[in-house]
């Protein structure tokens, strides 16, 4: 769905203008575009491939909300502007993760261990464990990140004798409860 980058005012009169916003026949409009927090809502004009409020402001500083109507559902993206008119862009979220490996002591503690190759925007890793087979998966440690580059060792002490997965996950701002995150990597069939 296209996003506009940059939104300005089109003059209504008495100080306050309606706002508008300019998109191109190259990729897919929203259906509907409005203003956050508002009853203001309109679609794109299709002829000239402008969307204009239908309310008056004093501001570009403000939110819209970009929806979609499809198959699936429906799909809103929220865009915030600055003073200026200009797209607000969030901050990128990524990490990746190599040298994945384990240790098993003679107490039978699982030590993993990784290193932190990209950490754009994490909140926390999480590692889970899973039993082989059962396809359920528990949560065993939060690690908080350290920074590119930074080895990480976590323990499980939890001295359960079986075959154990365990998963690395990278959770950032925008994972909703509930979700895992992006999935980073794992040590599979782990005897203890």
């Amino acid at each position: 769905m296209q996003i506009a980058q940059n939104i300005n005012f089109r003059k209504a009169g008495k100080g306050f203008r309606r706002i508008q916003a300019q998109f191109t026949n190259t990729e897919p409009m929203a259906d509907l575009i409005a203003v956050a927090g508002t009853e203001d809502f309109r679609r794109i004009n299709k002829k000239n491939n402008i969307w204009v409020s239908r309310c008056r402001y004093n501001t570009l500083e403000l939110t819209l909300l970009y929806i979609d109507f499809n198959t699936s559902g429906l799909t809103a993206v929220s865009v915030s502007y600055d003073k200026n008119g200009a797209r607000i862009q969030t901050p990128s979220e990524d990490a990746v993760i190599s040298n994945i490996d384990y240790t098993v002591t003679p107490s039978l503690d699982v030590i993993l261990s990784w290193t932190s190759e990209i950490e754009k925007n994490i909140r926390q890793y999480t590692i889970y464990k899973e039993e082989k087979g059962t396809g359920i998966l528990d949560t065993l440690k939060f690690a908080a990140p350290k920074g590119a580059g930074q080895p990480y060792s976590e323990t499980d002490d939890q001295r359960i004798k079986g075959t154990f997965n365990y998963l690395v996950y990278a959770e950032f701002p925008s994972t909703l409860p509930g979700e895992y995150g992006k999935f980073c990597g794992s040590v599979e069939e782990v005897d203890v």
